[in-house]
């Protein structure tokens, strides 16, 4: 059985938070991750950098 990608909740049961984690083969990483509160984004945080070295493909 598959679970939902987003559980709406009351407040001790839910998605807390969403991740998205991609990397390139260039080596750059982005990284963002939404916060929820009651089923209500209230804060995304995002992050960019680059791996020392490319990634192997």
């Amino acid at each position: 059985m598959l679970s939902p990608p987003f559980i709406d909740g009351d407040e001790a049961y839910g998605t807390r938070a969403s991740t998205v984690f991609l990397v390139h083969r260039s080596g750059r990483v982005t990284f963002a991750e939404r916060s929820f509160d009651g089923g209500t984004a209230t804060e995304t945080r995002d992050f960019s950098f680059n791996l020392a070295s490319p990634v192997a493909s």
